[in-house]
C-alpha cells in the first residue's frame, strides 16, 4: 500500500511538473492541486467527517489512494476485500497516470526548445 501511494503521488507530482513545458506560471495551480489532495486524502478532515458527496469524489480521485487507504491498510482496519480492493485501485491509478505520462512526456519533448551553446 505504501508502495502504490508513493508512486501515485510522485507520477501526480510529475505530471504537475510537466505543466511548466507549456505555461511558466504553475504555482497557483501547484497549490490548488495540493490543497484538494490536502482535503481529498483525508489528511485534513478524516473523510468519515466529510458529507457523502464529498467521499464519493474523494474515492474517484487518486488522493485517497496515497494518504487514506495506506493508513487504513496499516493500523488493520480493512477487511480482506477492501484491502485487495484498494490494492486494485493504487495499480489502476498507477497505470492510468503512467499512459498520462507517457502521453504527456511525448507532446512536451516536442514542444521543448533550448537557447545557448
Amino acid at each position: 500500500a505504501i508502495w502504490g501511494a508513493y508512486l501515485i503521488r510522485t507520477m501526480f507530482l510529475s505530471l504537475l511538473g510537466m505543466v511548466t513545458f507549456w505555461t511558466t506560471r504553475v504555482s497557483a495551480l501547484f497549490e490548488l492541486a495540493i490543497a484538494f489532495e490536502l482535503l481529498l486524502s483525508g489528511r485534513l478532515v478524516p473523510l468519515e467527517l466529510m458529507p457523502s458527496w464529498s467521499q464519493d469524489l474523494a474515492y474517484l480521485l487518486p488522493f485517497v489512494w496515497t494518504f487514506y487507504f495506506p493508513i487504513q491498510a496499516l493500523v488493520g482496519d480493512l477487511s480482506t476485500a477492501g484491502l485487495l480492493g484498494g490494492l486494485a485501485a493504487q495499480a489502476g491509478w498507477t497505470i492510468a497516470l503512467t499512459g498520462l505520462m507517457l502521453v504527456a512526456w511525448r507532446h512536451a519533448v516536442r514542444r521543448y526548445s533550448a537557447v545557448g551553446n
